[in-house]
């Protein structure tokens, strides 16, 4: 994600990082053009898949079990 000072700055507002997607090319060209990203490689799904776990488990942290699943 660029360089040090995103982490530093983000550190330093106490901002969370949930998850990195790494870099694809053909995903990224399929995002940029706006096309439905149908043909996900693996990894970035991981990544997706942990940003969502991620937001869930922070969502149950404060809410309890007063939630509805995804």
């Amino acid at each position: 994600m660029g360089n040090r000072d995103v982490y530093e700055f983000l550190n330093e507002q106490n901002i969370d990082i949930l998850a990195e997607i790494p870099f694809n090319k053909a995903y990224a060209g399929k995002y940029a053009s706006g096309d439905l990203l149908t043909d996900i490689d693996q990894e970035t799904t991981e990544s997706y898949k942990k940003i969502v776990k991620s937001i869930e488990e922070r969502y149950l942290q404060y809410e309890g079990s007063n939630y509805f699943k995804w």
